[in-house]
């Protein structure tokens, strides 16, 4: 039952987040470019792991590897958005109004949510060598479009990866990006055996 509450409450937790951020955008082309974001794109992907284990659990099929792969994956890069918030944009950022609960709801309670879910649900996870490459293979390829985008139009969607422009605009250089990339690498790994560290504590079992 507990499972049941959380993944629906996820699903239209995230959903309402999406739907207050893209609803209140004047423009296609600014809801097109909403989705450079990391936070949009990460929470889509829990909307849509969300939507898939619901399908699953209701047809009562048996969760797969890839599914508990990207379990934990999105779990990692989720809890990495909120942090990055915290730490990076919270200062600069201030939402009003409808946005308020769009910002709560993206940054907090959905990564919260996730974290918990993550922890009680059913999960086979096999420990192997390519783990670390799933943690960090969408935040690397993430970054390394946005670098690329930002080059060719001008348009970066953090200061922190705008290598064009001083703090608080940019961050000053691509060596600076550079160092930036290999900490949130290293931060995505150890978070991601955080997670299965503390799973196999929580639940008892060894991770198949």
């Amino acid at each position: 039952m507990i499972i049941k509450i959380l993944e629906w409450g996820i699903l239209l937790v995230g959903l309402l987040g999406l739907i207050i951020n893209f609803s209140t955008l004047p423009t296609f082309k600014d809801a097109l470019n909403l989705f450079s974001y990391y936070t949009i794109q990460s929470n889509l992907m829990v909307v849509i792991l969300i939507g898939i284990r619901i399908y699953y659990r209701i047809n009562k099929k048996e969760i797969t590897k890839i599914i508990s792969l990207f379990t934990i994956a999105v779990t990692s890069w989720l809890l990495v958005a909120g942090l990055g918030y915290a730490l990076l944009l919270s200062t600069i950022y201030y939402p009003e109004g409808i946005k308020i609960i769009s910002n709560i709801s993206l940054h907090y309670i959905t990564p919260l949510m996730m974290l918990l879910y993550f922890f009680i649900s059913e999960n086979k996870i096999k420990k192997n060598k390519s783990l670390e490459l799933i943690f960090i293979s969408y935040p690397l390829l993430y970054c390394v479009i946005s670098l690329i985008r930002g080059a060719i139009f001008g348009i970066y969607p953090y200061w922190f990866l705008n290598p064009t422009l001083s703090y608080p605009d940019g961050i000053g250089s691509y060596g600076n990006v550079l160092i930036l990339l290999i900490g949130v690498n290293v931060l995505f790994i150890l978070i991601g055996y955080l997670l299965l560290w503390l799973y196999k504590k929580i639940k008892g079992e060894i991770i198949d």
